[in-house]
């Protein structure tokens, strides 16, 4: 199962810098750079088909929009990476 240090390298390494990407621009990248396992498609709650990965993502999104590196757009889940 993918982790959250492996989710932040992937966001801080592939994401574009200074331009807002939307959070669905963001599971691409974790996708096809991410090298999920069976594990990370489950689903993240017995009542939502969501997989795993996907909650992950917010999670470190969440945790790092207090970073200086990291803004996001409230309201329209947009984050922006400082160069």
């Amino acid at each position: 199962m993918i982790r959250a240090f492996q989710i932040r390298r992937i966001i801080y390494n592939r994401m574009p810098k200074n331009r807002w990407v939307s959070i669905r621009e963001i599971y691409h990248l974790v996708e096809k750079f991410g090298d999920l396992d069976n594990e990370d498609f489950y689903p993240s709650a017995p009542d939502n088909n969501e997989p795993k990965w996907k909650r992950n993502v917010r999670n470190v999104l969440l945790a790092d929009k207090r970073n200086e590196r990291l803004s996001w757009k409230v309201g329209e889940e947009k984050y922006r990476l400082s160069g």
